[in-house]
């Protein structure tokens, strides 16, 4: 989903269900596409709601031999199926943006309460965690293969909403998001 400002700004992108688990994020982004004004939007806004549509139909969390799609960034176009995967979303859609916000969940039974994966050392990023005035940012180093710690490095500052648990849309969370 692509939303053109009618002025020139910064691109935003918005990723979710990187982890076909993570339902909150997809209504995240749908609610903010459906409640941008192109008349007044600065910029543009890329919304993937679901990264990982071959396990969200599954409800499933991995992809294909129970891999973590969010450890194999910033992928190889000729590498494993995963590694396919991350290479044309951090290549085609990740790179070309000013910015990302990565949504996701708790994993396996776990409830996160609303927080932000930040690092705060690299200054465009806790710039970009500044706008999120009430929310708490907690200083994380990016797990290798993460698309946070892959896009922060290709120079595109990248923080991570975590909200909510696995398997359920959680329309008070979507709210706080």
């Amino acid at each position: 989903m692509v939303i053109n400002g009618a002025n020139p700004g910064p691109v935003l992108c918005l990723t979710s269900a990187i982890h076909g688990d993570e339902l909150n994020g997809i209504e995240m982004i749908r609610q903010i596409i459906l409640e941008l004004d192109p008349k007044i939007l600065r910029g543009v806004v890329v919304g993937v709601p679901i990264v990982n549509l071959e396990r969200f139909w599954r409800k499933e969390r991995y992809i294909g031999d129970r891999r973590d799609l969010n450890r194999y960034f910033p992928g190889n176009p000729e590498g494993s199926y995963p590694e396919r995967v991350a290479h044309a979303l951090f290549t085609d859609i990740v790179q070309p943006c000013d910015m990302v916000i990565d949504l996701h969940t708790g994993s396996f039974f776990r409830e996160n309460l609303p927080q932000l994966r930040v690092e705060l050392t690299v200054e465009s990023v806790a710039k970009l965690a500044k706008s999120f005035a009430s929310i708490t940012a907690l200083q994380s180093i990016s797990p290798p293969g993460s698309l946070r710690g892959a896009a922060t490095k290709a120079g595109v500052p990248t923080i991570v909403m975590e909200i909510g648990g696995p398997l359920s849309l959680e329309t008070d969370k979507v709210t706080v998001g």
